[in-house]
């Protein structure tokens, strides 16, 4: 099954998680090949001018929770991020695939339910997010879940 989707890669893990988590896309229909993939050491800044700027927009995000340091010295995590696309880039409302390293988990899900620096999450841009766990990263299951997700039959 071929979802036809362009998919932009936003600051991939290491190739530890990466190769699990493209796998997993590729089973569900993503054509990973075709991936617009932007750098590891872009700031929060240079990521939204990059999006901004692709033509067409891309269908799905993958968009990992880790914590980055760009190249300016600013650090800022998936979930900062994808709050800064939904106010900064409100046209973009494409799903967003947010993969969790297991150290990572039980923060972003905090994060995920309580909000950023006391502020919620719109409820909207939750659903457009689904993370994708590292210790299910081996289940089928979530292929199931991430082509629902993509496809819009959440």
């Amino acid at each position: 099954m071929s979802l036809q989707s362009r998919v932009t890669v936003v600051r991939p893990y290491h190739s530890r998680i990466r190769d699990k988590v493209f796998r997993r896309l590729e089973q569900a229909g993503l054509d990973m090949d075709q991936a617009t993939i932007i750098a590891s050491e872009s700031s929060d800044d240079e990521v939204l001018r990059a999006l901004g700027d692709e033509r067409p927009q891309p269908d799905v995000l993958l968009i990992p929770f880790n914590a980055v340091r760009a190249r300016d010295g600013d650090t800022s995590h998936g979930l900062e991020l994808a709050l800064r696309i939904d106010h900064e880039l409100p046209q973009l409302t494409a799903p967003i695939l947010m993969p969790l390293s297991t150290t990572a988990s039980a923060a972003a899900e905090l994060i995920f339910a309580a909000g950023i620096d006391g502020t919620p999450l719109p409820e909207e841009l939750k659903r457009r997010i689904l993370l994708l766990r590292e210790d299910e990263l081996h289940g089928l299951a979530l292929v199931t879940s991430i082509r629902q997700h993509v496809s819009g039959e959440r």
